[in-house]
């Protein structure tokens, strides 16, 4: 009775979450379609591979996350938990995508408060690295009417500083109930997964401009992770519909016009949701070829 109950309740999760996904882009399917117009198919398509691939980095630090506070999974394991909980961030709220991958990891014996804190030192370390790309991208290439200089420098320094290994143990300590493991060699392979997943979302986001150019695609990589942060932050916001285009369109649009601001960012909505999906789906497909680890 009990594993039935639990094959109903992914069943429910699924439909939410592409409810969720559908709700995020209702009503717009026009303005998708003269986005999409815009911008050539092999542009897209490599813009969908850099999603995936920043996808994939993003496994790597829930992977790292989750073996500092003591448990130890293989690749497929992890992935196998942190995808299909990720598309939780498509239901409005912030506790689906952590409640998902802690019923997961709950089969293979991590307890659900650490897969929790886990969860939730993953949306703070995006945060962070977030606002520490947003820094130096400000510095390299401020966006037309920016902030004064200090504030990208003040972002990159608090982003850096939250991200750090005292905060990292000591926020993981309060959350977990026990101090983490963070051995300094693996806390610099984290840093390495993050610089890669915004590296391949800047690629992926100058890739869907309708006409990129330096300045256009620079202004656009620091908009993509201000409008993350924002989204990560708007908690009741699927996946930030609404709070992460707003702050896209607002940062780029002095620069790119807002035409083509709005139009990239639903582009961008659409790809990373392609991407959360083929994810999802190959990672599952993992769990029906593979037996579950149950450990001790």
């Amino acid at each position: 009775m009990n594993s039935r109950w639990m094959r109903v309740a992914r069943v429910v999760f699924v439909v939410a979450a592409a409810v969720g996904a559908w709700w995020g882009l209702r009503g717009r399917t026009a303005e998708v379609g003269d986005a999409l117009s815009q911008v050539p198919a092999g542009r897209l398509a490599l813009a969908l591979v850099a999603v995936v691939v920043g996808l994939g980095a993003t496994l790597l630090v829930w992977r790292a996350l989750l073996g500092w506070l003591g448990h130890r999974l293989t690749l497929s394991e992890a992935a196998r938990i942190f995808f299909p909980g990720q598309l939780g961030k498509y239901i409005p709220g912030s506790v689906w995508s952590i409640g998902a991958q802690a019923a997961s990891a709950a089969r293979r014996g991590v307890p659900a408060r650490d897969v929790a804190a886990t969860g939730l030192l993953f949306l703070g370390v995006h945060v962070a690295s977030a606002g520490l790309a947003a820094g130096l991208l400000g510095l390299v290439r401020p966006p037309v009417d920016g902030p004064a200089r200090w504030v990208w420098v003040l972002g990159a320094v608090l982003g850096l500083a939250a991200m750090s290994v005292p905060v990292l143990r000591l926020v993981g300590s309060r959350l977990a109930g026990h101090r983490p493991e963070v051995p300094i060699g693996q806390w610099w392979s984290m840093l390495g997964a993050m610089t890669t997943a915004w590296a391949s979302y800047s690629m992926a986001t100058g890739l869907l401009l309708p006409d990129p150019g330096w300045r256009a695609v620079a202004t656009a990589a620091l908009a993509f992770a201000m409008a993350y942060a924002v989204g990560v932050v708007v908690v009741i916001a699927p996946a930030g519909v609404g709070a992460r285009e707003a702050t896209f369109v607002a940062v780029t649009a002095p620069t790119i016009g807002v035409g083509a601001a709005t139009a990239t960012a639903l582009l961008t909505r659409v790809v990373h949701t392609v991407a959360d999906v083929a994810w999802a789906a190959v990672a599952t497909r993992m769990g029906k070829r593979a037996p579950e680890r149950v450990s001790g």
